[in-house]
């Protein structure tokens, strides 16, 4: 037991790490429809300094009736326009403000979005 309350102890007095300004989310994404589906790879997050893209490694396919998981991340991903919007949602993340927006994504040539927040904890 001591091992471990030491343990606890080392990784509460650890640092914590600067965010980069970049994050990542992971969805889970249900095919409601009788033929499979797949979700794109690129979506976008609006919140109240503008839209920013975000990418995934590759397009998802959903079989009809099923559920799958996706993950989107602003990595590597840059559009034209997007530089101003881009800089302040990192400077936010950066801050430990908290962030509502909308995340949209693409499935089967349908758009369908939901409400997230950016934490400010870590």
């Amino acid at each position: 037991i001591k091992t471990i309350d030491d343990g606890i102890n080392a990784a509460q007095q650890t640092p914590p790490t600067a965010r980069t300004g970049y994050f990542e989310v992971n969805l889970g994404v249900y095919n409601s429809g009788s033929s499979d589906g797949v979700v794109k790879s690129l979506a976008s997050f609006t919140f109240d300094g503008g839209t920013v893209s975000l990418g995934s490694k590759t397009w998802t396919p959903v079989k009809s009736h099923s559920f799958a998981n996706t993950t989107f991340s602003t990595w590597n991903v840059s559009v034209l326009g997007e530089e101003a919007a881009r800089e302040q949602l990192q400077n936010r993340i950066k801050k430990h403000e908290k962030v509502h927006g909308t995340l949209e994504i693409n499935m089967s040539e349908k758009l369908t979005s939901t409400q997230i927040d950016l934490s400010a904890q870590d």
